[in-house]
């Protein structure tokens, strides 16, 4: 019982070390500089009531879910991820309230001008790219005993999904590189050579 306790244990603070490692993809220049950016427009429609309400109207005439923008907390990785992901689902009818008549244009000017599509592209790469290691974190952070049943696999899906591929943008090579082998290089566990099926 002790030894399993003390692998429990070491299987817990995992989740620890995901989020140790997903930090270090906020650190890449290209996506803090467009955190920035994304940061400002959230911000943005947070201090503007007027916006917000508009925001609501082109919702609804986008059919569109009904969600409030997030604002991240920068320490909290998980907290940039959703960020990120409810912008990219807003964004059409962010450019749709950007559009109306009844927002200033200097407002306009200002949130507008700092995006490029390249810079969404970039938002989408984080998303897709990071999707996997929310979930994983999140499984570890919810189990009370962790098991190597349950870790073992996680770290090796991990492990495989951030391997560079050729195909990769610049970015989603950087982002690679960034969290590394860092989810299992902290830990003093010995990871398959076959994968779990």
């Amino acid at each position: 019982r002790k030894e399993s306790s003390a692998a429990s244990d070491v299987y817990k603070r995992q989740a620890h070390t995901l989020n140790l490692a997903s930090n270090k993809a906020l650190n890449i220049p290209s996506l803090d500089k467009i955190l920035g950016k994304v940061r400002s427009v959230v911000t943005y429609f947070h201090k503007s009531n007027i916006s917000t309400e508009i925001l609501k109207e082109k919702q609804v005439a986008l059919q569109m879910p009904k969600h409030k923008l997030i604002i991240d907390c920068k320490t909290r990785w998980n907290s940039t991820y959703q960020m990120l992901q409810r912008f990219l689902e807003q964004r059409p009818a962010i450019l749709a309230t950007l559009l109306d008549d009844r927002v200033k244009r200097a407002d306009k000017t200002k949130v507008v001008s700092g995006l490029s599509d390249s810079d969404i592209q970039i938002c989408e790469d984080f998303v897709s790219n990071m999707d996997v290691m929310l979930t994983a974190t999140l499984v570890l952070c919810e189990e009370k005993s962790p098991t190597a049943g349950l870790v073992l696999p996680l770290l090796y899906k991990l492990t495989e999904h951030f391997k560079p591929k050729a195909t990769d943008s610049t970015f989603v090579k950087s982002l690679k590189n960034a969290v590394g082998s860092d989810p299992v290089s902290y830990t003093h566990l010995t990871l398959p050579t076959t994968p779990y099926v």
